[in-house]
């Protein structure tokens, strides 16, 4: 099909919309399906042809795609509570939070990359039990806890009453060191938060793997790290599927009907009419 073919089809499919919504204006039309009014002027103009999400837009707009299948299901906040989910409260339980904890320590931005922090407390020791080789000893979250408050009393201190209490779990310290993180955070760090929780619960190991099965390359994970860019719809769509399995969700969402809905011009343009 050519080029001239395609952007045809597109105007046809956005003319059938208007007409099934009756939205009576571009601007209209393009608030309905969630596109940028520039996205559509240039659809329209020819400048550009529609891409696999916004024909995904564009079907689901009119629920073309299935009542069970919408687009606020994969907004970044609605997929971590799908991650939330399945991580609570059974499966919480079961977490090994010395690791979860290590985790923690090796991720955060302002600590990973600190000498000083680095200094007062065993890197190799951290990694191994986050790879579950070892355990946490009390006397080891003792000097997390020491180490931190030495780094920054006023962000990640405890006070002396609770020393005691956090330094005898690993979870109940992973929470509040966890907590203190989030509210700390922004939304700069949604990206990589979702990103490495969807990685956890379904036990990625590593971002080449999460690059595959999202559809993107190494460097679109970099980017989306990086805050360079937003999560692509159709990785979106990706995640969602894959949490669905987890949760054994009896209407499962199938990127292959999705993908045979939206690649399907006339399918769409004959359900429009009908």
């Amino acid at each position: 099909m050519s080029l001239e073919e395609i952007q045809s089809i597109d105007n046809k499919i956005l003319n059938k919309i208007a007409h099934y919504v009756e939205a009576g204006t571009d601007k209209e039309l393009a608030l309905y399906i969630g596109v940028p009014i520039s996205t559509m002027k240039k659809l329209r103009a020819g400048d550009a042809v529609s891409s696999w999400s916004q024909r995904f837009q564009m079907a689901e707009s009119c629920g073309l795609l299935g009542s069970e299948i919408s687009i606020t299901q994969i907004s970044e906040d609605e997929l971590a509570k799908d991650i939330e989910r399945i991580i609570t409260p059974g499966v919480y339980a079961k977490r090994n939070f010395d690791a979860l904890l290590c985790e923690l320590l090796l991720n955060t931005p302002s600590l990973k990359m600190n000498k000083v922090f680095l200094g007062l407390i065993s890197h190799d020791k951290l990694i191994k039990v986050q790879q579950e080789l070892e355990v946490l000893s009390i006397a080891d979250r003792c000097e997390m806890i020491s180490s931190l408050g030495r780094l920054n009393k006023r962000y990640w201190g405890i006070d002396q009453e609770d020393v005691w209490k956090f330094a005898s779990s690993s979870r109940l310290l992973y929470e509040h060191l966890s907590n203190q993180n989030n509210l700390q955070s922004n939304q700069d760090s949604k990206n990589t938060d979702l990103l490495d929780g969807f990685k956890r619960v379904c036990q990625i190991k590593t971002d080449t793997e999460l690059a595959s099965i999202l559809e993107l390359t190494k460097q679109g994970i970099r980017q989306l790290r990086n805050r360079k860019a937003a999560i692509p719809l159709k990785s979106r769509v990706l995640m969602k599927i894959e949490l669905q399995g987890l949760k054994k969700d009896k209407k499962q969402w199938s990127i292959n009907r999705i993908d045979s809905v939206i690649h399907s011009s006339e399918s769409l343009i004959s359900t429009l009419d009908a």
